[in-house]
């Protein structure tokens, strides 16, 4: 198990709870691959609602995912306690490095049980075209993050 004291080098800010659900086990009895996904949507999801505050739906611009990469590293079992923490590093011109990771409480210690990367681009969903990100987001985020690299 991959021990979440020698985990990264970024400092995690912000924490999401993860409740198991049934239905988010697998034949062999651990959450399904595809689930972890879902959990790394819902952090994100709760990182903009708080820093970002996104909770307004109807909106013009927006983030969209250009690339994703996860590495699954532990399994998570129902009863297991686990929890989701997010951090963006960077931020560029038109896109931002967002990272995630999924701790799981286990045997009196913390894991990681999956790592992700992902790369999201600004988008102006009446123009369906990229667009640099809002300088309002930018300053929120660095404001939230502390140490991001610009």
């Amino acid at each position: 198990m991959k021990d979440y004291n020698q985990s990264t080098e970024f400092t995690f800010y912000h924490r999401t709870p993860i409740q198991i659900r049934f239905n988010d086990i697998d034949p062999v009895g651990h959450v399904n691959n595809a689930v972890y996904q879902e959990y790394f949507d819902f952090g994100r999801v709760s990182y903009f609602d708080e820093v970002l505050n996104f909770r307004d739906t109807k909106r013009d611009t927006w983030l969209v995912i250009a690339n994703v990469n996860t590495e699954y590293i532990n399994q998570i079992y129902l009863r297991d306690k686990i929890w989701l923490e997010t951090k963006i590093p960077r931020i560029g011109n038109k896109s931002l490095e967002m990272h995630q990771r999924i701790i799981l409480e286990k045997y009196d210690k913390q894991w990681i049980a999956a790592y992700n990367k992902t790369i999201m681009v600004g988008i102006n969903l009446e123009l369906n075209q990229t667009i640099p990100i809002l300088d309002s987001w930018k300053k929120s985020i660095a404001l939230f993050e502390k140490d991001i690299t610009f």
